[in-house]
């Protein structure tokens, strides 16, 4: 997978995992009722469960494409519009889903299983993977479909927990690194101009957001300890 293509699979999984859903409602629920421990099943088969699905629906579809082009092209601009009308959905209504009061979290199973019944799932799995599944690879593609989106999944996860805690249990929530380089509207690839050479860690520029933006929160929890 090129860094060009990475980018763009990136681009698209961040938002979709991070933005409003019935996964990040249900998360967000079971952390602030349940607490993180017994949450952590519950975002673990959401941030795995989505990947395998979307492996699954890739390497499908990816069979299809072989064997007809038309079809491609005819699920290629269904795959478009779909990931269009999630967009529209977002932006207009903040969200697909609901919350939904439960007795006890989610098991992994259930969470796994639940991807399946999930329409902001199923819209971004056959959009996704009729974009960039590879004709002539769909196994290698497909799978690297599903490790981005595990990645992006296990952040969304945990993060749609996290707010809800600090707030239960009146502690500061500190912000990601790289969170501070981000403005609205912008996406992965903008990250790079204020990236070192090697393409990972962060330039002085960079260094300087970061500070800026993490700085307060550590100079308030020294100032704490130290009464």
């Amino acid at each position: 997978m090129t860094l060009a293509l990475f980018l763009s699979i990136l681009a698209i999984a961040l938002p979709s995992t991070w933005t409003p859903g019935p996964n990040n409602a249900m998360l967000a629920s079971s952390g602030a009722t349940f607490g993180l421990r017994r949450t952590v099943p519950h975002a673990l088969g959401v941030a795995l469960g989505f990947p395998l699905m979307l492996f699954l629906v890739g390497l499908f579809l990816g069979e299809l494409f072989q064997r007809s082009a038309v079809l491609q092209q005819v699920l290629r601009c269904g795959g478009a519009a779909l990931l269009l009308w999630v967009a529209w959905k977002i932006a207009t209504s903040g969200g697909l889903g609901g919350k939904g009061a439960r007795a006890r979290p989610l098991r992994f199973h259930e969470a796994v299983a639940f991807q399946w019944i999930n329409p902001k799932a199923w819209a971004m799995a056959i959009g996704i993977s009729a974009q960039f599944i590879g004709v002539d690879a769909p196994m290698r593609s497909a799978l690297g479909l599903a490790a981005v989106f595990v990645l992006s999944g296990l952040s969304s996860a945990f993060d749609a927990i996290y707010p809800d805690l600090a707030a239960q249990y009146s502690v500061a929530l500190m912000p990601g690194f790289f969170s501070a380089l981000l403005q609205p509207g912008q996406g992965p690839g903008d990250i790079l101009p204020l990236l070192q050479a090697d393409g990972i860690h962060p330039n002085a520029v960079a260094t300087g957001q970061i500070a800026a933006a993490v700085g307060p929160y550590v100079l308030a929890l020294a100032a704490e300890a130290a009464r």
